[in-house]
């Protein structure tokens, strides 16, 4: 804005006439330290961010599944501006309560706190769905108040898995309801509520589908051997393995489905964990395999897995231990597609947390 143009504003809003002593770029100044805090420019800095994200000064874009950015504030208001380029939405908490936002179509600006009195607050922003319903963005936070720094260094979780990691149906009220996002919550699943519960972060790389060497349409191409590495599902940027503490991989319900036995499979699980402990040299890592099999399927599987876990130990890397999610589903157990529904989750969330207290000791 020019001078001339300012000084009328200010001048409309009886800003100037009272001041005629003061310069305009002095009144510039003053004008903008009343403004309230806008960290468009310095996103990086204000925020926390919780998995693989593509960073620029004034957007940071995400597209896997769980997703967390972390604002920390004193104030009474803050509004945050995302973009949708799908059919996404996320999960809001703030301090410790979370709630659904659907976010809509376009860039739009959403009202997250609104309150009476300042104080502290930690609000996190997590992604809900997956990569196939398309990217957000983070583009502008505002407050009244002032940011603070973010906290860092906390236990971390890495999930390597596919549709029951990414919460796929979960909020189905029974299996007749598809791959839609309205009954998708990576919050749900059972790593993230096993992290909630052992006070941890959690990166998920999940995708719905997807195999390790082989995916459920049969196709050997877009595997998560190829998507592990990166940045973002859509992207071809290259990304590591992330550190963590504990590492779960949850893969081989794509590979084994319907019959199939890709030969190929023990091998790349075998790089797979060694690629992981090469990241992660501390790391407890647990072999999975969920419930959605059918028995001589899962059989399959879990002889596959061992067989991978096995050569880990002969290889003098005893933290590395299977775990086969023990509970047969029952009909409430069961989410769209015969997915695991939140109630199953929670029980493998269990499975999960003890085992994880059991081996490495975590205080919350």
């Amino acid at each position: 804005m020019s001078e001339t143009k300012l000084r009328k504003a200010l001048y409309n809003l009886g800003i100037w006439r009272h001041r005629p002593a003061l310069s305009v770029r002095l009144i510039i100044a003053l004008f903008a330290m009343a403004l309230p805090t806008q960290a468009q420019d310095i996103l990086s800095e204000r925020v926390r961010l919780v998995g693989r994200f593509h960073s620029e000064p004034s957007k940071i874009t995400a597209e896997w599944p769980g997703s967390l950015i972390e604002i920390r504030f004193e104030g009474t208001q803050l509004d945050v501006t995302i973009s949708d380029s799908g059919n996404n939405s996320i999960i809001v908490e703030v301090d410790g309560k979370p709630r659904l936002l659907d976010t809509q179509l376009g860039e739009h600006t959403y009202s997250i706190v609104n309150g009476e009195n300042p104080s502290n607050h930690v609000v996190r922003i997590i992604k809900r769905t997956e990569a196939a319903f398309g990217k957000i963005s983070l583009t502008r936070i505002w407050t009244d108040g002032s940011f603070m720094s973010p906290i860092r260094n906390r236990k971390k979780i890495l999930v390597l898995g596919d549709s029951i990691s990414t919460g796929y149906g979960v909020e189905g009220a029974d299996t007749n309801c598809g791959f839609e996002a309205e009954f998708e919550n990576q919050y749900l699943t059972y790593a993230a509520v096993a992290a909630r519960n052992l006070d941890a972060d959690i990166v998920t790389l999940a995708v719905s589908g997807a195999g390790l060497v082989r995916n459920y349409n049969g196709e050997t191409q877009r595997t998560m051997t190829q998507l592990l590495y990166q940045l973002l599902p859509s992207s071809s940027v290259p990304a590591p393995l992330p550190l963590a503490e504990v590492v779960v991989v949850h893969l081989g319900t794509n590979d084994f489905a319907d019959g199939a036995r890709p030969n190929d499979f023990i091998a790349a699980y075998e790089t797979l964990l060694k690629e992981v402990r090469a990241t992660s040299p501390d790391a407890m890592i647990y072999a999975t395999m969920g419930p959605m099999l059918r028995p001589e399927d899962q059989n399959a599987a879990v002889v596959a897995i061992e067989s991978a876990v096995v050569k880990r130990h002969l290889e003098g890397d005893d933290n590395v231990a299977m775990i086969r999610f023990g509970w047969q589903p029952d009909p409430e157990d069961l989410g769209c597609d015969w997915h695991p529904s939140a109630k199953a989750h929670a029980r493998m969330a269990i499975e999960l947390e003890q085992r994880i207290r059991k081996d490495i000791n975590w205080e919350n």
